[in-house]
């Protein structure tokens, strides 16, 4: 458990030189990638450089000031979040690429994308534990300290990608297809940001990987004195499963939107499985139903959702033909 990745109190001159230097030429490398994309970027001239550099000696020496007078910590669970934005980002630029469409509406399809599945995922988590949120209501802000849904994730995206879409004239469900396997890539990044945060945990076990989490719980409180079940690294690992098959699938499935359905039901069915051990709050049992938890239930709608889709539109395009 390593929730804080890096502290930086202290900054020398010798790292701010490297900070400029480094920014300055991610400022020139974003130029050039921008044009390269399609952007309206004007050529790099000696007055670009000059502003490219000014720029970063200006945000450089801000932020050097900042964290000489404040620290900064840098959270194992939002790099890991941003590293999983980065590695389905880029992969759906690379895929799209190859199937004809322009590298730079990914970039903007990614934010949009972004914006809604934080928001969506955020307010699910709030929502199924709110007691914990309700007399410090400001929590609800603090990101970085984890509790982000999955399945709010998933329905922000798909709300906010669907109005993207439309407003950019593009098939939906050819985009939904192509982004699928980068969201399982980037789902294990996220995963492994939950183990070094301590959060989303399972429940007691004396297998040998088994780990100790300082922080763990039941869920009426008692503090977890013995190891539990790693099921972020459960959830990593099968993620990382779940993209490799759906990138085998994808060569056989020809209607639109069945890569992203085929997503859909094998990150059900891992959910549902890894549910019997996790240790949250989608882990607690229903009131009517305790055999089954929230996030099983849901897990179990979204397959039969996604199976009933792809056996619609399987028949309608074999009709077709």
């Amino acid at each position: 458990m390593r929730p804080i990745l890096l502290r930086v109190e202290q900054v020398d001159p010798g790292g701010v030189l490297l900070a400029l230097l480094i920014l300055f030429l991610l400022t020139l490398l974003w130029r050039r990638a921008a044009r390269a994309l399609g952007e309206d970027v004007p050529p790099l001239t000696s007055v670009a450089v000059l502003g490219s550099f000014l720029f970063s000696l200006v945000l450089t020496v801000g932020a050097s000031l900042i964290i000489s007078r404040f620290g900064f910590d840098i959270k194992s669970y939002g790099a890991m979040l941003v590293l999983g934005f980065v590695a389905a980002t880029l992969w759906a630029i690379r895929d799209g690429t190859r199937r004809g469409h322009q590298p730079a509406i990914f970039l903007d399809l990614a934010i949009y994308v972004l914006v809604g599945a934080v928001v969506g995922a955020r307010l699910a988590y709030v929502a199924l534990d709110w007691h914990a949120y309700e007399a410090h209501p400001e929590a609800v802000l603090a990101l970085w300290q984890g509790g982000l849904s999955f399945h709010g994730g998933v329905a922000g995206a798909l709300l906010t990608g669907a109005i993207f879409c439309w407003r950019y004239r593009k098939p939906f469900w050819e985009m939904a297809d192509i982004v699928a396997p980068g969201v399982a890539l980037g789902y294990s990044f996220g995963r492994v940001g939950c183990f070094l945060n301590g959060c989303c945990y399972g429940v007691p076990t004396h297998l040998p990987w088994g780990v100790r989490f300082p922080t763990a719980a039941f869920l009426d409180g008692r503090p977890i004195n013995e190891p539990v079940h790693p099921t972020q690294l459960y959830g990593a690992a099968a993620s990382l499963v779940i993209f490799g098959l759906l990138l085998l699938a994808r060569r056989y499935l020809r209607v639109r939107g069945h890569v992203f359905a085929l997503y859909i039901a094998l990150y059900s069915i891992y959910r549902f499985l890894v549910e019997f051990l996790r240790h949250g709050v989608t882990g607690a049992p229903l009131p009517d139903l305790p055999i089954l938890t929230v996030g099983q239930v849901v897990s179990a709608a979204l397959f039969l959702i996604a199976a009933a889709g792809m056996a619609a539109t399987w028949r309608r395009d074999r009709g077709r033909r």
